[in-house]
């Protein structure tokens, strides 16, 4: 989830496909496992946002934040990714709060 790398990181290392999908299908699980059900819980609390529907028209509900983040290039002027995603969790972006949470789980 680091925003300057993503998987290119694993390409450049010359990791099997097979291994990269893995990673890609484990980041989807953990998505869909932890947090698909924190972004509808939010999603009906502002049930009483007059506005809502109207900010929200023309967006597509339905696509994929994983295949949606996978499939534009690395940022590449990101030095710290924790302050970038601090960024995207105020932008209300669907991965912030996993990716901070993973990014700044301590070593072991």
């Amino acid at each position: 989830l680091h925003p300057r790398y993503k998987t290119t990181y694993f390409t450049r290392q010359g990791w099997p496909t097979e291994w990269i999908d893995n990673a890609i299908a484990l980041l989807r699980a953990e998505y869909e496992k932890n947090y698909t059900c924190a972004r509808e819980t939010e999603r009906n609390d502002n049930a009483d946002d007059f506005f809502k529907e109207i900010d929200e028209f023309g967006l597509d509900d339905k696509s994929d934040p994983i295949d949606d983040w996978l499939s534009t290039g690395p940022v590449r002027t990101v030095q710290d990714p924790l302050t970038w995603w601090n960024g995207m969790l105020a932008d209300n972006n669907p991965l912030a709060a996993m990716a901070l949470d993973i990014l700044s789980a301590p070593g072991m």
